[in-house]
């Protein structure tokens, strides 16, 4: 390496490199400074008139505060402009969370079923009735659904591992206890509770269960660990009884 004129000459196996020449680059100065050091330099040169001015006068006083203040109105302050800046992020936030909900664009203009209406009666009898009982289902489905996700919510990380059993009360079919095993077998031991048929499903593992009867519902609240009881929503609600209220075929 050897300098000449004020430039580096790196050699790299007796070959020189490219010049590269030494360069003092300033920072910039942010824009909100520049001006605030603009209106300091305005204000000093119309306002205080600095030591070699002539004293200031009313006339040219307002005219440095209307200079100032016009600039100020021009530019914004700085908490209106961070409070404009906020609001913005806000908004694009809001927009890509709802952007995430949107469906999936159907490019390959394949007809997805529509689960919330009933579907159309096909011609041949055999796929007829498979969709006469799927629709008849659905309800019981939704229910599974919702269950499935609230199972994992009310489970702390010390139970991840322990599996939990859903027990739908006789008197209130919109709430549901979820106990252990240990619990669930004494129970279904003292025939104080019964596997719900309305929930089974073949070839999957979900399973429910259903008190015998009101008096067992207080009788598990004293006697057996319930971790958690769950109350559907009231949207769940309606969206099944308008499941209900529509009629395959009809």
């Amino acid at each position: 390496m050897s300098a000449h004129h004020g430039q580096l000459h790196c050699f790299n196996y007796g070959r020189p490199a490219k010049h590269v020449a030494k360069t003092n680059r300033r920072q910039a100065l942010h824009p909100m400074a520049a001006m605030a050091l603009l209106l300091v330099v305005i204000e000093g040169l119309l306002s205080r008139q600095f030591v070699w001015c002539t004293a200031p006068t009313p006339r040219r006083s307002a005219a440095a505060t209307a200079v100032i203040a016009a600039i100020a109105a021009a530019v914004g302050s700085p908490d209106a402009a961070l409070a404009k800046k906020k609001k913005k992020k806000k908004e694009e936030e809001e927009k890509k969370f709802e952007l995430a909900y949107l469906p999936a664009p159907n490019t390959s203009g394949t007809v997805f079923p529509d689960y919330d209406n009933p579907p159309t009666p096909d011609e041949n009898p055999v796929i007829r009735e498979l969709q006469r009982k799927s629709w008849e289902r659905q309800p019981e489905i939704r229910i599974k659904e919702w269950l499935q996700v609230n199972m994992k919510t009310n489970t702390t990380i010390f139970l991840a591992f322990t599996p939990k059993y859903p027990v739908r009360y006789v008197s209130d079919s919109s709430r549901f206890d979820l106990m252990e095993k240990p619990s669930l077998k004494e129970a279904i031991t003292l025939g104080k509770i019964l596997q719900d048929p309305a929930f089974d499903f073949k070839n999957e593992e979900f399973k429910s269960w259903v008190y015998a009867a009101a008096k067992d519902e207080e009788w598990s609240a004293t006697n057996l660990n319930i971790t958690a009881t769950l109350q559907m929503p009231d949207t769940l609600l309606k969206r099944i009884a308008r499941l209900r209220s529509l009629k395959f075929g009809g």
